[in-house]
């Protein structure tokens, strides 16, 4: 059996999730349905929200030096490699500090992919390889803090990051903590709300294929090493992965000056067109902190008022302006996925139980950014509508 598949398992085995719970019992963790998820929730502010920019307070252009981390270990990032899987050393946008106290705020810097992969992924890799070897911590009922405390000595990455670091979920001290984005799409077909979620597929460096994602979900990145205080931008970054992931265009090589040309494309100029006209709103929703990896994603919504936009776009538009998945999400498979051929939305409804029914929307199908990106879009759908 392939180390991944039984890193899968390991995602389904509910008693990790009651580990993460035990850990982190001072954090916020995501709660919905009577289901706990792996992640740490920040909700934005109602105030800040239609100003999704105002979360990135400042940026420190020194790159992180090796010699600053307190972690670095390539297993996962091997793993990878071995498996035939690109990997490019590009700079990110990184967390220094996240505020969290009233407006939420991060105070970025600069490192790079490779050591994200080295100093975040990795806790994520030992965690779940060391929760698959010791079989007593995920069998036994009782007692649990025992044998919680027992499985804890068996991670030393993790045990080093909160030696060093009183509050890793806030500091990024030590590590190189690539800031990344969720943004759930919230749209109506006719007269009905649907949320729309994808699979990930093998095509992405993650040990998440299969589970359900919200998107457009991407890292904070630069294309170009000349523009990073120009590209500091969430409301930049997601318009450039819109036109990736929904339409399936290109990615923008680090060596193309101006990295913009996706702002001319007819694609995108329908969606600007829907903004202006307050038919279609890009809200900041909150933060979630990923205890598996300790990193945080910036959760956003694009809420898309009018119907005309997914008609046009699915049935009545040339076909270089249809929606087109991107290799990094797998096509439908289920019957609800062929009512849409593309990724899965689901119909809204209420209560919480139903729409995790409804989905499928478990722990251990979705990955946890990408439900905290959902429920945390929930709720701000249901403020404002």
């Amino acid at each position: 059996m392939h180390p991944t598949q039984n890193i899968r398992q390991a995602l389904q085995d509910p008693a990790l999730y009651q580990f993460l719970q035990w850990k982190y019992q001072q954090k916020s963790l995501l709660k919905r349905g009577g289901q706990i998820y792996p992640v740490a929730v920040y909700p934005a502010p109602k105030n800040q929200q239609k100003n999704p920019e105002s979360i990135l307070s400042g940026l420190d252009l020194h790159q992180t030096s090796k010699e600053s981390l307190i972690i670095q270990d390539p297993c996962y990032r091997n793993l990878f490699k071995s498996m035939g899987r690109p990997l490019i050393d590009l700079p990110t946008y990184t967390m220094s500090e996240f505020h969290s106290n009233g407006f939420l705020k991060f105070q970025c810097g600069l490192g790079s992919y490779f050591q994200m992969l080295d100093t975040c992924e990795a806790l994520e890799w030992e965690l779940l390889v060391t929760w698959c070897n010791h079989y007593c911590c995920r069998r036994t009922l009782g007692r649990q803090d025992k044998n919680f405390l027992r499985f804890e000595a068996q991670l030393p990455l993790r045990q080093k990051v909160h030696s060093c670091v009183s509050d890793p979920i806030h500091s990024g001290k030590g590590r190189s903590v690539g800031l990344a984005v969720s943004t759930l799409i919230a749209f109506y077909d006719h007269n009905k709300l649907y949320l729309w979620l994808q699979r990930r597929s093998s095509q992405t460096l993650s040990l998440l294929e299969g589970m359900f994602h919200v998107f457009p979900s991407f890292m904070l990145q630069p294309t170009n090493p000349h523009r990073i205080k120009e590209e500091f931008s969430i409301t930049h970054h997601f318009n450039r992965e819109y036109m990736e992931e929904l339409f399936n265009r290109p990615q923008f090589s680090a060596l193309e000056d101006p990295p913009f040309d996706f702002y001319q494309d007819p694609c995108f100029l329908r969606l600007q067109s829907y903004q202006e006209q307050k038919e279609a709103l890009f809200l900041l929703t909150g933060v979630a902190v990923n205890l598996l990896n300790l990193r945080p994603e910036i959760c956003t919504l694009l809420f898309i008022k009018n119907p005309e936009w997914f008609e046009y776009h699915f049935r009545q538009a040339p076909s270089q302006q249809r929606f087109c998945c991107n290799e990094e999400f797998l096509e439908g498979k289920n019957q609800r996925e062929k009512i849409f051929p593309f990724g899965c939305p689901i119909p809204y409804t209420d209560p919480d139980d139903d729409l995790i029914k409804t989905g499928n929307l478990y722990p251990d199908k979705m990955v946890p950014s990408g439900a905290a990106a959902f429920w945390l879009g929930i709720d701000t759908l249901r403020s404002i509508t």
